[in-house]
């Protein structure tokens, strides 16, 4: 089984596809839930920033289920 990467799909150069299957759906917002804390999603937090505050917080989670 190939491995799988996050990825921009619409470029716009953020992260919408989480789980790395090429499209964005609801298995991406609960993985981006489960992972906001971690350092692989912390330490590019630009590319997860979808409210564009400058930081991560659970209002990037919102606004990427509002993405769907």
């Amino acid at each position: 089984m190939p491995e799988l990467f996050p990825g921009d799909i619409n470029s716009d150069d953020l992260y919408e596809d989480i789980n790395g299957n090429g499209r964005l759906d609801f298995d991406d917002v609960v993985k981006f839930f489960n992972y906001l804390e971690d350092p692989s999603i912390q330490e590019c937090w630009k590319l997860y920033d979808f409210n564009g505050n400058g930081r991560l917080d659970f209002d990037d989670v919102v606004k990427l289920f509002k993405l769907m």
